[in-house]
């Protein structure tokens, strides 16, 4: 879905809650670095909703694919 919506995301940098885990992840074969890339180049950070309400830094790609990895978290936020 966020494939098909790159241009618009990019144009109008929206706030987008996402899930991201194990499980749905592998049956759509999708990697957390694909997701994380996706984001950044649309310039967007990505976070936990906690981070973010705390405006505290966003993830980088290596905190969140361990994020994703190890599954402390699978809710996310990526925002401009």
């Amino acid at each position: 879905m966020l494939k098909g919506a790159i241009e618009t995301i990019k144009r109008n940098k929206p706030v987008i809650l996402f899930e991201c885990g194990l499980g749905a992840a592998d049956y759509y074969n999708v990697k957390p670095e694909q997701i994380f890339d996706l984001l950044s180049d649309c310039g967007l950070r990505v976070s936990l909703l906690e981070f973010y309400l705390n405006k505290m830094a966003p993830l980088d790609r290596h905190e969140f694919m361990g994020q994703f990895n190890k599954g402390y978290n699978y809710e996310f936020i990526a925002y401009a």
